[in-house]
């Protein structure tokens, strides 16, 4: 479902005012350096690692958000850096920030946005109580339960990108979670998850890559 082949990607970090005044070159960090990742149809494969290991670079590399400087991704046999459009209707996506949500909408137009995106129904029992609240009113759990939702939307979704999905819930809205990402998995859908909980990775039965140095082992 989807497959990375000797990818890697490098930033240049940020100058100082004196290093931009000197004209000081950036420093290039290496941040994956030639991973490889299968994730099978019905497996899930959770990422570990430290804080800037990479694990949010790879699963945005996934989404097409992000090009690879070297190697190929494929999610179903498409290239989502280049057909973006395409493999998205094949994926559901979750960051691990705020981002993508619109800040002045309410919960109920963006999950018909986001319907719409993916030629789906908007129903979505993650959120029923927030339909009518505009985002920029939510708690930062009730925003990622409305990412959540709009990544969930799709039942039939192929591939599920999930960036530490449980950051802001309680634990009764985890385990929600766990057990619809389970049944996801049981219909045969492929999960890769930034992960730094235990206890999650072993709810979702999921294989471990862990990340260090910008190379990949499974854990």
């Amino acid at each position: 479902m989807l497959a990375l082949r000797g990818v890697h990607k490098s930033f240049a970090t940020p100058r100082s005012l004196g290093g931009l005044l000197r004209g000081a070159p950036h420093e290039i960090v290496k941040v994956l350096d030639g991973i490889e990742l299968t994730v099978a149809a019905g497996e899930v494969v959770a990422i570990e690692g430290a804080n800037g290991a990479g694990k949010s670079t790879l699963l945005r590399l996934a989404a097409g958000l992000l090009l690879p400087d070297a190697g190929t991704i494929v999610i179903d046999a498409i290239a989502p850096g280049t057909k973006r459009r395409e493999a998205a209707r094949r994926y559901g996506y979750v960051p691990g920030d705020d981002r993508g949500l619109p800040q002045r909408a309410t919960v109920r137009q963006t999950l018909a946005l986001f319907a719409a995106l993916r030629g789906v129904d908007d129903a979505a029992p993650l959120v029923d109580e927030l339909l009518d609240k505009r985002i920029a009113e939510l708690s930062t759990g009730q925003r990622r339960r409305v990412q959540l939702a709009c990544a969930l939307l799709d039942p039939n979704a192929r591939l599920l990108l999930l960036d530490e999905p449980t950051r802001g819930l309680d634990q009764e809205q985890s385990a929600r979670l766990w057990a619809e990402l389970a049944a996801r998995r049981e219909r045969g859908a492929a999960v890769l998850v930034a992960s730094h909980s235990a206890e999650e990775r072993a709810a979702l039965g999921a294989r471990v890559l862990r990340l260090d140095g910008g190379k990949a082992s499974v854990a």
